[in-house]
Formats: structure tokens, C-alpha cells, sequence
């Protein structure tokens, strides 16, 4: 996953050039120590920010803003996209972040437009620290070298927080007879693949086999056949044989940004029931449901 980090990295420094982002957003570079403060200031800091990149990233390709729990136990998202297809849970615990400065929790909203410009300047190696300044209606992200707050130069991007609606999005309460974890890499190739051929991805599960499939106009179609005894297959339970189809370029979008922090993805369906997909990584995991398609 390294040498594809790499790559993806330099191709998007060239894109950054172009994006002119600091018409949005506020940048400051400066030297050493810690840039958090106190009264209506709070932080977190991430060890990982090859995690951060890629989260917020995969994030935003399904929403255009959200509002975020921050507080003493981590970072908590749960949103539904505007056209109400998905619903996304984010789940960073504390224990799993480098300093937390938050006494109380607290609302958060951010554009995920302005959001997504910064993550592409993280580099793996690097720390990130994010600084809500209430006071200001800020949202600061500082992005340190591997040497963190102690040593080294800093990057600090500034975005205004924004107000979005705070409606409850609770967890779909939904029992999944089929839950089929797999290498990442691998399901990520073939609903590549399903995408050009169609914007729908079907699913099939029965006892001893997984099949996707795609059709397309003038008779195109792909079709893979995997035996649950299959090496890619970190585990497979299909207690009710299910098929399902959805959204392949959706699909497509949020495994090509998890893919570089995640080795496999759990999915669940059924016939008739969204997707669940859940990706952990290192300091947390994220979780999509996403409608079907017909």
C-alpha cells in the first residue's frame, strides 16, 4: 500500500497547484511547539495521518458537510448525505489519539469541500491536530512533521465552522444474515471493473459462493465467481443465501480512499436491505450504508 501512498501523494501535489484552496481557507506555516490554547480552544492530535488523510477523504466522497461529536471520548460522526442514499459512522476513540484537550463534548460543523483540499497535503509520516476556536468560528488544522509538536515546522490551515442541521442519525438497527469480510485490494479491483461496464454493482451470496456482476448497454458484462474457501475471504457466514445490487461508483469512491489504510472491508446485506460497510484502521473504524439500487 506504500508505493501506491507514494504515487497517489505526487500526482495530487501537482492537482494542489491548480486548486488555489487558500481562497477558502487560511494558511499559515511556523516553527515549533504547540498551537492549542485554552478558553472556548480545544484539540485532538492524531498520531496518523495517513489515517486522517484518508478518512476525511473517503468521507468526503459521499457529503458536502457535517457536523462532528469532538469531545473526552474521541471523535464521533454519524450524517446521512443530502440525497439520503448513505448514512456514515465515524468512530475515533481517545485512547487511540496522541492528546486529547476537551473537556466537555462539542459540536462541530465543517464544509467537506474546503476539508478535503487540506487532507491532500497530509503526508503519511505526519501528525495532525485539529483546534476548534469557538470564539472565532474556526476549525484549525495543524499539520506537524513526523517529529510532532516538540521539533520540526508546522502548516496550519484555518476554515470557519458552519452551522448544519443537527439532526439525529441514529444506527440502522438491522440484522444481516450474510457477513463476508474480504482483501480490500482485490474487492476494490473488481468493482473497478463493474464500474465501467454500469453505475450498478450486484451482489449474490449463497453457503459456498460470492458472485459480483455487472451488465451494461450492448450486452457488456462482468461476472466473478469466488468460493467461500477462497484465500481473499477472511471470513464468511451466510446463514440466508441474499442478493442485492447498489451503487458501484459510490461504492467504488469510498473503498479507493480506505484501501490505503485498510487491508479487507467487512460487507453485510441481504435481499431487500442497504449495504454495510465497515473498514477499520489503525485508530478507529468507519462504517457506510448505502440504499439499493434496482
Amino acid at each position: 500500500m506504500s508505493s501506491d501512498f507514494d504515487e497517489e501523494e505526487k500526482n495530487e501535489e501537482l492537482e494542489e497547484a491548480e486548486e488555489q484552496p487558500e481562497e477558502e481557507m487560511e494558511a499559515e506555516v511556523g516553527g515549533k511547539g504547540s498551537l492549542s490554547g485554552e478558553g472556548g480552544v480545544y484539540s485532538l492530535l492524531f498520531p496518523k495521518g495517513k489515517d486522517v488523510r484518508y478518512v476525511f477523504s473517503a468521507m468526503a466522497t459521499m457529503l458536502k458537510d457535517a457536523a462532528f461529536s469532538l469531545g473526552p471520548d474521541g471523535v464521533k460522526l454519524r450524517a446521512m448525505d443530502s440525497s439520503k442514499v448513505s448514512i456514515i459512522m465515524l468512530d475515533i476513540p481517545s485512547s487511540s489519539l496522541d492528546e486529547v484537550n476537551i473537556g466537555e463534548e462539542i459540536k462541530v460543523g465543517i464544509s467537506f469541500d474546503v476539508l478535503r483540499k487540506i487532507m491532500r497535503r497530509i503526508s503519511s509520516r505526519d501528525k495532525v491536530e485539529f483546534i476548534v476556536d469557538k470564539p472565532q468560528g474556526k476549525l484549525h488544522v495543524v499539520i506537524y512533521t513526523k517529529k510532532g509538536k516538540e521539533g520540526g515546522m508546522y502548516r496550519k490551515f484555518s476554515l470557519s465552522l458552519i452551522d448544519v442541521s443537527m439532526e439525529d442519525v441514529p444506527e440502522p438497527n438491522l440484522e444481516y444474515p450474510i457477513r463476508i469480510t474480504a482483501d480490500l485490494d482485490s474487492m476494490l479491483d473488481i468493482i473497478a471493473a463493474a464500474n465501467d461496464i454500469s453505475d450498478i454493482v450486484s451482489f449474490a451470496a449463497a453457503a459456498n459462493q460470492f458472485i459480483i456482476r455487472a451488465e451494461g448497454e450492448g450486452g457488456k458484462a462482468i461476472e466473478s465467481i469466488y468460493q467461500s474457501t477462497d484465500e481473499l475471504f477472511h471470513e464468511y457466514v451466510v446463514n440466508t443465501e441474499g442478493s442485492a445490487s447498489y451503487s458501484a461508483k459510490q461504492i467504488l469512491g469510498f473503498m479507493s480512499q480506505m484501501r490505503q489504510i485498510c487491508d479487507a472491508v467487512t460487507m453485510e446485506f441481504a435481499t431487500d436491505k442497504p449495504l454495510k460497510l465497515t473498514f477499520n484502521f489503525s485508530t478507529g473504524s468507519l462504517l457506510l450504508y448505502l440504499l439499493q439500487r434496482t
